[in-house]
C-alpha cells in the first residue's frame, strides 16, 4: 500500500508542476542606492499583481509564481499605480 501510494504520488507530481510556474527576477547595478524601492507589477487575467522590494547592497530580487504567461513592468522609486 505504501509503495503504491508513493508511486502514484511520484507519477502525479509533474501534473502539479504544470499548474504553476515560478519566477525569480534579480537585478543589480551601481546606480542603485540602498533604500531605493523597486516595484513590480503584472496582470494575470483580470487581476493586477503588485510587489515591491528595497535595494540592499546595490541589488534586488523578486520571487513568485504565476499560472499563465504574463508581461511585467519594473520601475524604481515610482509606484506604477501612481506614476505619471
Amino acid at each position: 500500500m505504501t509503495k503504491r501510494f508513493l508511486l502514484i504520488t511520484i507519477c502525479l507530481l509533474p501534473l502539479n508542476l504544470l499548474a504553476q510556474s515560478s519566477f525569480s527576477i534579480k537585478g543589480f547595478g551601481k546606480a542603485y542606492k540602498d533604500g531605493d524601492k523597486i516595484f513590480l507589477s503584472f496582470r494575470q487575467g483580470n487581476q493586477l499583481f503588485e510587489d515591491s522590494t528595497v535595494i540592499d547592497k546595490g541589488s534586488f530580487e523578486f520571487k513568485g509564481t504565476f499560472n499563465t504567461k504574463v508581461r511585467g513592468y519594473i520601475c524604481r522609486n515610482d509606484n506604477p499605480r501612481y506614476a505619471d
